[in-house]
């Protein structure tokens, strides 16, 4: 769950797999031109529609985090959950394509690799990598995909998971991802350099749900506030954002 505060007084709460449905929209506008074979880019903007779909039992409800008395953020999720969601979402993705699979197994191993050091992740390590290679494998037999290939294929996931945290997050930046420079300005509006819309501006909307910004004193009490959460919707657009306008 992203949680995230606002001037009223509330948080608004958003799930991420509308996060990463919100990637999708964003690369699938993406210019042709990003050195990802034809033959794959469907199962590419599938894996970054579905890279978070392990949260979705997580994010069901919000989990309180009785250390802050508010709802758990995706960033201080317990270790614990995350040994299970990324295995989850993996395998969910695998059920539609190995590429997918792999992909996310990628990302899982990417976004946690500062962990590695740490005893208590290495069978989370062990698992995503013998997931990765079997997965991997068949798409490289069934389609030919190379490593680079493949590589080019997950840049393409990472810089649209974070074109959708800078909005979600309402993140400022500037933020480098994949050599793209993003930032969010005043209006919502998110700006891409170089630009990979093409001149396009790319309009979007998420749902998301406001509960308000208090001290809650249990799962419960935050179940409850969220049962009778207000659904709000966020509006923005994205845009490349030429040389002479940086």
């Amino acid at each position: 769950m992203i949680v995230r505060p606002t001037k009223d007084g509330s948080l608004l709460l958003i799930t991420q797999p509308d996060h990463a449905r919100l990637a999708a929209t964003l690369i699938s506008a993406w210019s042709a031109g990003v050195g990802v074979p034809v033959e794959v880019r469907a199962a590419v903007l599938y894996a970054i529609e579905q890279h978070d779909n392990g949260w979705q039992e997580v994010d069901a409800w919000p989990v309180w985090n009785d250390a802050t008395s508010r709802p758990y953020d995706f960033m201080d999720t317990p270790a614990a959950v995350r040994w299970e969601i990324w295995p989850r979402g993996v395998q969910r993705a695998a059920q539609n394509s190995p590429l997918a699979a792999a992909l996310v197994a990628e990302h899982a191993l990417r976004l946690h690799a500062q962990r590695r050091v740490e005893p208590s992740w290495s069978d989370f390590f062990s698992r995503i990598e013998a997931l990765q290679a079997g997965f991997f494998r068949r798409c490289a037999d069934e389609t030919g995909l190379t490593r680079a290939a493949f590589d080019r294929s997950y840049d393409l996931l990472y810089v649209g998971d974070v074109l959708s945290l800078v909005f979600c997050n309402q993140w400022t930046g500037p933020i480098e991802a994949s050599g793209y420079r993003i930032t969010l300005g005043h209006d919502n509006d998110v700006a891409v350099s170089p630009d990979p819309f093409n001149g396009a501006r790319v309009c979007f909307r998420l749902t998301a749900r406001a509960i308000p910004d208090r001290t809650y004193r249990s799962d419960p009490d935050l179940r409850a506030a969220f049962r009778d959460a207000r659904p709000v919707t966020l509006t923005g657009s994205a845009a490349g954002v030429v040389a002479s306008e940086r």
